[in-house]
């Protein structure tokens, strides 16, 4: 049997606020598994695009 740990990640990313509500975040990962039998591997790299936007749900007067 292969010992843990069996998978490593880094994630690098970056974000812009434009407004109080609105911001965009984006980056890149690179994943190494390592499979149950120990002698083989599996290299993932992927890249990610998030966007926020906050609802303002207070009632204004």
């Amino acid at each position: 049997t292969y010992n843990e740990p069996d998978q490593n990640r880094i994630y690098a990313g970056l974000g812009y606020q434009f407004t109080k509500a609105l911001s965009v975040q984006g980056g890149a990962f690179y994943q190494l598994l390592i499979k149950s039998n120990g002698s083989k591997q599996e290299n993932n790299v992927g890249f990610q695009v998030q966007v926020y936007y906050n609802i303002d749900l207070t009632r204004k007067e």
